[in-house]
């Protein structure tokens, strides 16, 4: 067989498919203009026109997620938190040492960046932070052993001595009424409510109390375990604080747009002025208001003063209501064990409150807060039924620095408006026209 005769038995191609596979295809051409191409600067261009819708609608879903799972949320927050709890420790005291430790560094020992050499600044730095941890250190040392003994003999005295203080009270009451002649039936059902108020008070601290301190040794030990973590983790943040906040700032413009950097850079300053000073200034007013306490009821010869003392200090941590919330339960202690001297207490802690807030809090503090007493009022109230005791004490610079924020803005929108308002008058119209026209459109 030939060449020829195997390409004549070779199966040739259909004509018919030929033609079809030519021919074009009316769908292939119906969505070629329906869909066009769409080149990647035209899909950027899209990107850029839908972006703030997209991120409204977002913002929107995950707040109406937050809102109808508030509690599941606040629960996640604090999980957080509680879960780093020692370096939350340790940043608030690095903020409670910062001054002390910038005193140190920039005017104790100033006069060692004089000094010729390489390493005069980390030397002075060093110096610094053994100085100020010294002096902390020194004073948890006389804390645990002056303060702490005689606290825990007044608690002990207090829960031997409260059926027989409870009972003078009532005494004392009960001469009043009858010298009043207010003795009734209403009278007798007070007495009973009382009584049994005494005496649950009395099981809880003979029963529950006391007992209760052993039992919560492990938690102690933990508490002081992060305490010395949080101590530890203190010292890296104000070694390296200039590093951290050159990192952060860092961070803020590789993460933000340009045009909303400066914004973010005046919320982190804000927020490291208001935290930082408000924080030192709060914890030093404490002091000193629990200092003179002290002193005062020393003077005064009043039971327990240095229970009391410690609790108006503590308490007056807490801005605005502090020292109101030190003095109620105080005052009720030397209620039951004098009234007289209830009554002193209440006129000395009402002249340590008036010296607190015009001299004492100016001086100390002074205006870095800048909120009214009624934000002050909002943020412990806000602070408090979110977060508890540290949502009272940290929600005040948190809405302190909003509080700021929301000024700034509205400064900055009235320039806006009054300078729209300016160009809208005109340049060549006179005062009185400027005034008749823009009262006309008001």
């Amino acid at each position: 067989m030939g060449l020829e005769h195997i390409s004549s038995d070779a199966p040739r191609p259909n004509a018919a498919a030929e033609g079809r596979a030519d021919r074009p295809n009316p769908f292939a051409e119906l969505a070629a203009q329906l869909v066009p191409p769409i080149t990647f600067r035209e899909v950027n261009t899209l990107f850029k026109q839908l972006k703030k819708p997209l991120l409204l609608i977002t913002f929107a879903i995950l707040l109406y997620f937050g809102v109808t799972n508030f509690q599941t949320l606040l629960g996640a927050i604090v999980w957080a938190f509680s879960l780093f709890g020692p370096f939350w420790i340790g940043l608030l005291l690095a903020f409670a040492l910062n001054r002390p430790y910038n005193f140190f560094r920039y005017r104790a020992f100033r006069n060692l960046g004089r000094l010729k050499g390489k390493n005069t600044a980390s030397l002075q730095k060093c110096l610094a932070l053994l100085a100020v941890y010294l002096l902390f250190f020194a004073f948890i040392t006389i804390l645990i052993f002056m303060v702490i003994p005689q606290l825990a003999e007044s608690v002990q005295k207090l829960s031997n001595n409260f059926s027989s203080y409870a009972k003078s009270l009532e005494t004392v009451l009960n001469g009043w009424l009858d010298s009043f002649g207010i003795r009734s039936q209403v009278w007798e059902s007070i007495d009973k409510m009382w009584q049994n108020f005494v005496a649950e008070m009395g099981l809880l601290l003979t029963n529950s109390v006391v007992p209760t301190l052993w039992s919560t040794l492990s938690s102690v030990a933990t508490g002081i375990s992060n305490f010395f973590i949080g101590v530890v983790s203190s010292v890296y943040f104000l070694a390296g604080k200039e590093k951290l906040l050159l990192q952060f700032k860092r961070l803020i413009r590789a993460v933000f747009p340009v045009r909303t950097y400066p914004l973010m850079n005046r919320i982190y300053r804000l927020s490291n002025q208001m935290f930082s000073e408000f924080i030192t200034g709060q914890i030093a007013n404490a002091a000193v208001v629990g200092v003179l306490c002290f002193v005062g009821m020393s003077i005064l010869r009043m039971d327990y003063a240095l229970l009391i003392s410690v609790l108006v200090g503590v308490a007056n941590v807490v801005p605005f209501f502090g020292c109101v919330i030190g003095a109620v339960p105080s005052a009720f202690l030397l209620l039951m064990v004098d009234p007289m001297q209830a009554l002193w207490f209440v006129i000395f802690i009402t002249v340590i409150q008036a010296l607190d807030g015009n001299i004492i809090s100016p001086k100390i503090v002074g205006q870095s807060i800048g909120l009214s007493g009624l934000w002050v009022m909002v943020s412990i109230i806000v602070g408090g039924s979110m977060f508890g005791i540290g949502g009272m004490f940290l929600g005040v610079p948190v809405f302190a620095v909003i509080y700021s924020l929301l000024r700034d803005f509205t400064e900055y929108r009235e320039q806006k408006h009054r300078k729209d308002a300016s160009e809208d008058a005109g340049p060549d119209l006179p005062e009185t026209e400027k005034d008749v026209s823009g009262s006309g459109r008001q």
